[in-house]
């Protein structure tokens, strides 16, 4: 679909869419508009019919006159058999002098007129040479007014009117037919015209996107008309159309008779589509422009004010170079002075256009002066929420912009040292991890080889003692690469998650049972407290094991003796909230966020197993897996706060 648009018979179809859906919109907006009288209240087809038909017969009137007189009272025989015999229109007249001695009948093409359309008495006027000159309308009692004035007592009078079906194809017939057809297509006006607007729309926004664009490539290839100047396009077209109007004013008052204009309506429906097809065109050429981003590049005006600005730019560079070199202070200095110095002089002159002028120019400045260190301060402040791609504003002028220079300056220094600190980083975890598989091949053998030496018969009890310190000690060693991998891992997020719907009810009854003999060998106490309904959530169900495992593993290690040790899980605002709380055998004199650093025991003494990485590294599972782990401690009172999203919630 994307080709075929983009291709020549593709635009040339939606182009011929849009002129039809253009010209149906105009069709249906002139059916709705001739029936809504100048109040703007709409009128029946008869009540328009009958204005219409007058109208038409008022326009006869004067060409009536004029046929008769410009002959001195006599008329081209021809001329008023063709236009007004009585088998040639449906229009009925009947012309007459109006003498004290009576009626004197001129012409008629009918001795009857059943409903006369119009009526009117006037008397000609003529001027120093004796030609015609016009006509002035009277009434009826004219003569009897002008009788004392010893003038010629006579007028005219013109009754017109039309055949009752209007049997004669001429003009008034046709009118009739077309003012019908508009009634009748007016029906359908409305959601025609709608439907017709709205796919207009949607053609034309289609034919803008695929303007410049070919099939076979991205790139923006301009048409025929990109070679002529933009604004000087714009003009051609702009007086194209004006002329095309002015020809169809002209055509409209010189056509006599709606037989012959007939053939016009016909020419002014092909000039609409010259017009249409000429505006589209344009649209199409500054959509090609737009596209290219040299819309105002390739207009006439900008190339000659590209060639003013360049002929003025090295000396306003030059002067903008030596502004930008004056200090900040000695800048404000000086236009404090130019302000002073003004301000004077229009408190002398006391012209309030003068005063408003100037206090809309200080406005505008302190404006500016306030927008300029919003955005400073903006920038200032992406930088310290750790945004450091900021570049240099170089919409800024006076002062700001050195303040941004120095912005950007100090962000590129943070950028260099992120940078680097992540890559010391990332340098220390790979080493980590390297060093600590290079470890476990050798210390595997050892492992298995002290196993062997313990398991070997021999009466020297020494030897028994050395074999079980060198294997216990070596699983202790193993523990601590394990950890130190995980711990790696977890902190860089390498870590291939299977997340799945868990529920936390189940995994706290399986860690309890785990670790119910540790428990009582510790003489601890565990007490649960749980939702009774399943508490689900998104996780992945060996890490999440893993996380409970070292949480638990450092209550037995750390806990006091005696004492009881809690686990409650509740629901609140969409989270699966877990606590586990437990009294501390040492006090505990390290924050929490020291806590979760790698190596960190709640305990100096380190007189029990651990190496301090349990909680960092169950902190970081817990953060992939989307939760929040904090930690919370009041003298010995110990509390790790679980959070996760539920499922459905």
């Amino acid at each position: 679909m994307k080709s075929f648009t983009r291709s020549v018979i593709g635009k040339t179809i939606i182009f011929i869419l849009l002129v039809t859906c253009c010209l149906s919109t105009a069709t249906c907006a002139l059916c709705e508009l001739v029936y809504w009288d100048s109040n703007m209240y709409y009128v029946t087809e008869d009540t328009f019919i009958e204005q219409t038909m007058e109208d038409m017969v008022r326009s006869k009137e004067d060409d009536f006159i004029w046929q008769y007189f410009q002959y001195r009272g006599g008329f081209d025989k021809s001329y008023i058999d063709r236009y007004f015999g009585e088998n040639r229109t449906n229009l009925l007249i009947q012309y007459a002098l109006i003498t004290p001695q009576g009626e004197e009948k001129i012409y008629r093409n009918s001795d009857y007129i059943h409903q006369i359309v119009y009526e009117s008495c006037f008397i000609p006027k003529w001027d120093e040479n004796g030609e015609f000159a016009g006509y002035e309308y009277v009434s009826e009692a004219a003569p009897e007014e002008k009788e004392d004035q010893n003038e010629p007592i006579e007028y005219y009078r013109l009754k017109m009117g039309l055949k009752s079906d209007l049997p004669v194809e001429d003009e008034f017939r046709i009118v009739s037919k077309l003012t019908h057809l508009a009634y009748t297509l007016h029906k359908i006006a409305i959601p025609l015209g709608i439907i017709s607007v709205i796919a207009a729309l949607i053609l034309f926004i289609l034919l803008m996107t695929v303007s410049a664009r070919r099939p076979d490539t991205e790139e923006i290839i301009p048409g025929l008309l990109n070679w002529v100047p933009f604004d000087i396009l714009t003009v051609v077209i702009g007086g194209t159309f004006l002329a095309l109007g002015l020809c169809v004013i002209e055509i409209i008052e010189s056509t006599p008779s709606v037989l012959g204009f007939l053939p016009v309506i016909l020419l002014c429906f092909l000039l609409l589509i010259v017009c249409i097809c000429l505006f589209f065109g344009w649209c199409m050429s500054l959509a090609a422009r737009i596209k290219q981003h040299n819309l105002l590049k390739n207009t006439l005006i900008g190339k000659i004010c590209s060639i003013i600005f360049k002929i003025i730019r090295t000396p306003l560079r030059w002067a903008w170079n030596f502004i930008l070199s004056i200090p900040f202070i000695w800048k404000t200095l000086v236009i404090w002075c130019i302000y002073f110095f003004v301000q004077s002089m229009i408190i002398a002159d006391g012209s309030r256009e003068t005063v408003f002028f100037y206090q809309t120019l200080t406005a505008f400045f302190l404006l500016y002066c306030v927008y300029a260190l919003f955005k400073v301060n903006r920038k200032a402040k992406s930088i310290s929420n750790g945004y450091y791609e900021q570049s240099l504003d170089k919409s800024l002028l006076f002062g700001f912009r050195e303040l941004d220079q120095s912005l950007t300056k100090i962000n590129s220094g943070l950028s260099v040292a992120v940078e680097q600190r992540m890559k010391s980083e990332r340098m220390k975890t790979e080493l980590i991890t390297n060093v600590s598989h290079d470890i476990k091949t050798p210390l595997t053998s050892i492992i298995n080889y002290a196993d062997l030496i313990g398991k070997e018969e021999t009466d020297n009890p020494v030897i028994k003692e050395y074999s079980e310190v060198l294997h216990r000690q070596s699983v202790k060693l193993k523990r601590l690469i394990e950890d130190l991998i995980e711990a790696s891992k977890a902190s860089t997020g390498n870590i291939e998650l299977n997340m799945e719907q868990c529920d936390l009810n189940v995994i706290i009854s399986q860690i309890t049972g785990e670790y119910d003999e540790k428990l009582k060998e510790a003489e601890l106490t565990l007490i649960t407290k749980t939702p009774q309904e399943p508490v689900m959530i998104m996780a992945d169900g060996r890490r999440l094991w893993r996380v409970f495992d070292n949480l638990m593993g450092n209550i037995i290690k750390y806990a006091m003796h005696g004492t009881r040790v809690y686990i409650s899980m509740a629901k609140q605002n969409g989270e699966a909230i877990l606590v586990f709380k437990n009294t501390s055998e040492n006090p505990i004199d390290l924050s929490p966020e020291e806590l979760t650093e790698r190596f960190v025991r709640g305990d100096e003494s380190r007189n029990t197993e651990g190496n301090g990485l349990g909680l960092s590294i169950a902190k970081s599972l817990v953060e992939l897996q989307g939760g929040v782990l904090s930690l919370y401690s009041d003298g010995d009172l110990f509390k790790v706060i679980l959070r996760f999203p539920l499922i459905n919630e």
